[in-house]
């Protein structure tokens, strides 16, 4: 339903179904025995899941989100979970050694939502997206340090870390994404594959690191360009090389979103723009033209605020339409 609901448009269920999604896992999914086709659901929900939460900021303490965790905890199936029944932080020390600790069967698979860094050998992410888990779990955890920010910020920032923390933990979140490896990709014999696969890890990445500057950091998007003009070339040389990939996968749409948004000059608009809009043509889904939308609203605003340091975030926040981004 997740799936029906992103290409169909329609956005407003779309919370609903995750967060329903999530309570189905933890109590019939959590307490048995993983087979491989469990195990490749499990990914995809968390894969959708994460990149929600990394763009959806209204209703996240939401009734409907108590509710569930409620009835989980009522169930007596929440200790099967082995992260917390909201997206909260993983207390850890050095995030480098933690991120290289083997994590066992029932670690890795009772970790929804990633929330405990270490190494998972048999993880299905590059099988089923391309992509290697600890960029996921890099997301993830960006995505829980700027909910944090976004309460402390709030009226009641008694349960929230310090200031001493927040620091420290963005900056080894810093360090490691931005020294985050590109995964070898020598078992792939195509060359077309190879390379589509290459220009999409690093459109991956890039955006990774704009996102975490912008959410955690709000840095200007003037120093943020050349990242951004990165994720545009990496897209259009996708889009070149084999453009059903790029049409077909409404994955590319996030590093796409989080570019465009921080782009300054017109002509990188336009670029953008037409990306989107040949996406949408090609592929038929309608996600592609209304996350455009959303994104040139984005720029009306900000051309409207005479540039000033406002963010895709501040618009949310504010603006009713946005708050279902894409």
């Amino acid at each position: 339903m997740v799936q029906v609901t992103i290409f169909s448009g329609n956005r407003m269920q779309l919370e609903y179904y995750f967060v329903e999604a999530e309570r189905f896992i933890r109590l019939r999914g959590l307490p048995r025995e993983k087979s491989r086709k469990v195990r490749l659901l499990d990914h995809c929900y968390v894969f959708e899941r994460i990149i929600h939460e990394s763009v959806f900021i209204c209703g996240a303490n939401s009734r409907k989100r108590h509710g569930v965790r409620a009835a989980i905890e009522t169930s007596g199936l929440g200790n099967h979970s082995l992260d917390s029944l909201s997206f909260r932080l993983w207390d850890w020390k050095n995030l480098d050694q933690e991120m290289m600790r083997v994590r066992g069967q029932e670690d890795g698979e009772n970790d929804l939502h990633l929330e405990r860094p270490g190494f998972r050998s048999d993880t299905l992410y590059p099988e089923i997206f391309g992509i290697r888990e600890p960029w996921v779990l890099l997301l993830s955890r960006v995505a829980i340090l700027g909910k944090e920010k976004d309460a402390a910020e709030g009226d009641d920032a008694s349960n929230c870390i310090s200031l001493k923390e927040f620091i420290g933990r963005a900056k080894t979140l810093e360090d490691y994404i931005n020294n985050l490896p590109l995964p070898s990709l020598e078992n792939i014999q195509s060359e077309l594959d190879h390379e589509v696969i290459e220009n999409m890890l690093n459109a991956m990445q890039n955006a990774l690191a704009v996102y975490f500057y912008r959410r955690i950091h709000d840095v200007d998007a003037s120093l943020l360009q050349q990242r951004v003009l990165e994720v545009l070339d990496r897209l259009r040389r996708c889009e070149h090389r084999d453009s059903i990939v790029v049409y077909s996968s409404a994955g590319f749409i996030w590093p796409a979103f989080i570019a465009a948004c921080e782009a300054k000059d017109p002509l990188v608009h336009a670029s953008f723009s037409n990306w989107f809009v040949n996406s949408a043509r090609r592929s038929g889904l309608s996600c592609f033209t209304e996350t455009l939308a959303n994104i040139q609203q984005i720029w009306q605003e900000k051309t409207c605020s005479n540039e000033k340091s406002i963010t895709w975030l501040d618009l949310m926040k504010s603006t009713v339409p946005l708050q279902q981004i894409f």
